[in-house]
């Protein structure tokens, strides 16, 4: 159980404000559904503690991911950063500047710091191998794919 708890917990907890959180969430809440009753006890009386909740939601989604990109966004999920980092396509992101709404197209990766390391919470957009904008996820007002223009 311990294997489990620190399983389930620690995605949620290393996921937070990151690209993978979405996809944390939904393997963390994947696995919690598959305990016994009395596996879900222990956990959820441990995760109340560090203000981790599971959901049901995982149920409904990444069964086809191009599919529910439109009905996660209607339903409040349109972060699925993991899969447009994943798929390469084309992106159009609308993200919030001290300027006001700014508009990018490009592809997304996670940006790199000083020393080649990723930054997960901060994504690069690059359109014809240049980079476009780095941007903060806290900041993306909107992401979706767009026909390749390329």
């Amino acid at each position: 159980m311990s294997e489990v708890y620190a399983l389930t917990i620690g995605l949620k907890l290393t996921g937070k404000g990151t690209a993978f959180e979405d996809v944390f969430n939904y393997v963390s809440d994947c696995i919690y559904d598959q305990l016994s009753n009395y596996g879900q006890k222990r956990i959820f009386e441990k995760a109340k503690a560090t203000n981790v909740y599971f959901s049901d939601e995982h149920k409904k989604a990444y069964r086809y991911e191009e599919d529910i990109l439109n009905e996660n966004l209607k339903q409040k999920r349109s972060q699925i950063f993991a899969y447009y980092l994943k798929s390469g396509a084309l992106c159009e992101i609308e993200y919030d500047t001290a300027e006001g709404i700014k508009t990018v197209i490009g592809r997304i990766d996670l940006a790199k710091d000083n020393r080649n390391g990723f930054i997960v919470n901060r994504l690069r957009v690059t359109n014809h191998e240049q980079i476009e904008a780095e941007v903060d996820l806290d900041k993306v007002v909107t992401i979706k794919l767009v026909k390749d223009r390329d």
